[in-house]
This record gives structure tokens, sequence and C-alpha cells, in this order.
């Protein structure tokens, strides 16, 4: 959990130092985080090293599934958000042109 953290901390100062700007996203960093997110729930829901992370969320061996779908849930409400900011975006851009 150190190194994940750790490993957090060096991207963003890469980030910063690269001049990266958070609010730049394309469809590419779309595909890249939903990848990620899949792999850091599926990480988090079976691993044995992450095992004490589920341990508050489930009774007996840490092995349930409520904190992928609680992941999942969150992905797929980031997934919804962006395409709802995506859809408004385009429709005030289109709205100009209709009246």
């Amino acid at each position: 959990m150190g190194a994940f953290i750790g490993g957090l901390g060096v991207a963003g100062a890469a980030a910063r130092v690269l001049g990266r700007n958070p609010a730049c996203q394309t469809p590419l960093d779309l595909v890249v985080l939903s990848a990620a997110s899949f792999k850091a729930s599926r990480t988090l829901a079976h691993d044995e090293v992450t095992s004490f992370v589920r341990e508050p969320f489930v009774h007996g061996e840490a092995h349930g599934r409520l904190l992928t779908w609680s992941l999942a849930a969150a992905g797929a409400n980031d997934f919804l958000q962006a395409s709802f900011a995506a859809l408004a975006r385009k429709s005030n851009e289109l709205e100009p042109r209709v009246t």
C-alpha cells in the first residue's frame, strides 16, 4: 500500500513538472482511467495482500464483493457524469445554430 501511495505521489509530481493540465482530457484518458480503475478494483477485491482493506466491509473472511461493487458503481457514475457533461457541452454548442 505504501508503494502504491508513493507511486501516486510520484505520478502527481511528474504531472506538475511536465505541466499536464488535469482539466484537459482526451478519450484515450477515459480508456486508460477505466482500465486502471478495473485493475485497482480487481486488486482490492481479490489479492491476499489487500485483504486488510476489505476486512471492515465483510463478515468472516475478507473475500466479499462489496468493495468491488462499490468501485464498479463509482466507475459507472464517473462514466455517466463525463457522458452527461459532453452531451451538455455539445448541446450548448449547437443551441446558437438552431435559434
